[in-house]
């Protein structure tokens, strides 16, 4: 944990009725993606005062931005770019054309062969971009 978050937090407790300290508090371990140690902190402060009404703010500041943060990185992650979309889609259709015509053509039976390997090679790059 970085010496500035602590030095944070200890300001906070020192002068603990400035919301303004407070919220620089959570901005900055939001900051320094270091939000669960702004909620242990006031997490242990509601365990021994469960009705502390600033704590209990915090404590929801804290996870709506969690919150938020984790989904706008979740749907910019599942976003794949443009070109990367058109590769596959056209990788998609060009097994589905092999695929038809190894089923229609007798002489050309291993192009389904192609035409599936193709397709598992898509999904699999598509999945592995979600994760």
């Amino acid at each position: 944990m970085a010496a500035e978050i602590s030095a944070a937090w200890e300001a906070v407790k020192t002068n603990y009725g400035d919301e303004r300290r407070h919220e620089s508090f959570i901005q900055l371990c939001l900051s320094r993606e270091n939000l669960p140690f702004a909620s242990t902190q006031y997490r242990t402060i509601l365990m021994a005062n469960p009705t502390e009404d600033i704590a209990k703010r915090m404590q929801d500041r804290i996870v709506g931005l969690a919150t938020s943060t984790y989904v706008v990185q979740a749907s910019m992650h599942d976003k794949a770019p443009p070109r990367f979309r058109k590769l596959s889609l056209f990788a998609i259709v060009a097994a589905v054309v092999f695929i038809i015509t190894g089923i229609g053509i007798p002489t050309f039976r291993p192009m389904i062969a192609v035409g599936v390997a193709i397709l598992a090679f898509v999904f699999v790059i598509r999945a592995l971009n979600r994760i």
